[in-house]
């Protein structure tokens, strides 16, 4: 559960990820506004100066000026084009498009990571800014319906809150912590492609930052994402500034300085903090700090528990023993993989099986 809240709203500079061939359009000393492009795929959330550009460290410095001066170009966008220019989904399973009317799926909880509980307090607000956001959804994108995904304990407390009008409710039974997301998500699309009716779908994170867009009427400045486990005191829900260089908010949350791995994200996807640009993105959704297990690689028992919690129903074990002999991968569908990791997870052997179906995934494409 949730015990503090920190927040660092302005830092004194962020660190924007860039690419050798990471064409600026800015250049070092000129001033940008919140929400001007630094480049043909990124945005500044905040307003500043350009000071440095390290393209062998990959990254772009702009310091804060702490006046969040918003973009004219920004301000001339109707609600629709704001939308499609500076919202993209974070997660897989999302879909979303700006000119559709499908259906809508808004899962309503923290389901990026089975660790950590939200706090009364941050689901009242959820709770609150949903009220206000699904009116003007509605206003804008006129959906057919919307679907609120919710955990089961929390279904009376969102219908007493929003009540039923043009929303309906599907309910989710956490069998187990760490793979009820994609039980619903499983479900959900399976029930859309055996009506052959297309659907959309966002995640918490995502609808934070699509509020930023419609309700706040500024480009997504911030990202919020809970904190726990090893290394540190206490469970925290932190909010701040896009691209703020980790080290401040080591900082900030008081980290010990040589805390464990730090696993960001779904620690399912077995990606620690270390392969990550080094700054706060859209996609971190959580920190988890937590010694990683030596553990030995087992021969496959055949045990079949991969299968039994793929949410898209393949055969990892097939896949895995498949690129290991050499042989052809693409009659067993690898590139249908979501990257959750469950099947890694569950394997009681410890055979790496997600990162042998991303490579075959990976072959499929490049082979056509």
């Amino acid at each position: 559960m949730i015990t503090q809240h920190k927040r660092l709203k302005h830092p004194p500079y962020i660190d924007i990820p860039i690419s050798p061939k990471t064409e600026l359009l800015k250049k070092v000393g000129e001033a940008v506004k919140l929400g001007d492009w630094v480049w043909e795929n990124e945005y500044a959330p905040l307003s500043g100066t350009l000071s440095h550009i390290d393209v062998e460290r990959g990254f772009c410095r702009i310091e804060n000026d702490r006046q969040d001066t918003l973009s004219d170009a920004f301000l001339t966008l109707s609600p629709k084009e704001r939308v499609r220019r500076y919202f993209k989904t974070l997660e897989p399973y999302e879909r979303f498009s700006v000119d559709s009317q499908a259906p809508m799926l808004f899962f309503t909880y923290l389901s990026n990571e089975p660790f950590i509980h939200l706090d009364t307090q941050t689901a009242d607000a959820i709770r609150t800014a949903f009220k206000r956001f699904i009116h003007t959804y509605k206003t804008w994108f006129k959906p057919k319906h919307i679907t609120l995904v919710v955990k089961e304990e929390e279904r009376l407390a969102y219908e007493a809150y929003l009540g039923h009008q043009g929303l309906d409710y599907h309910t989710v039974h956490p069998e187990k912590h760490a793979d009820h997301l994609y039980k619903a998500i499983n479900d959900l699309t399976h029930q859309a492609l055996k009506r052959n009716t297309p659907y959309q779908a966002l995640g918490l994170h995502s609808l934070f930052h699509l509020n930023r867009i419609l309700i706040e009427q500024r480009p997504p400045t911030e990202n919020w994402f809970t904190a726990a486990g090893e290394g540190f005191a206490e469970a925290t829900l932190m909010q701040a500034r896009l691209y703020t260089p980790i080290t401040l908010l080591h900082a900030v949350l008081e980290l010990d300085k040589t805390p464990p791995p730090l696993w960001d994200g779904l620690i399912l996807r077995e990606e620690t903090l270390s392969a990550w640009p080094q700054s706060l993105t859209k996609r971190t959704t959580s920190w988890y700090g937590k010694t990683a297990l030596q553990t030995e690689v087992m021969p496959c028992i055949e045990c079949g528990r991969c299968v039994k919690h793929c949410p898209v129903n393949l055969f990892p074990q097939k896949i895995h023993k498949a690129l290991t002999l050499n042989q052809n991968v693409t009659r067993l569908a690898p590139s249908a993989c979501l990257g959750c990791g469950l099947c890694s997870f569950h394997c009681p052997s410890r055979i790496p099986l997600k990162d042998a179906v991303l490579e075959a995934a990976m072959m499929e494409r490049r082979h056509g």
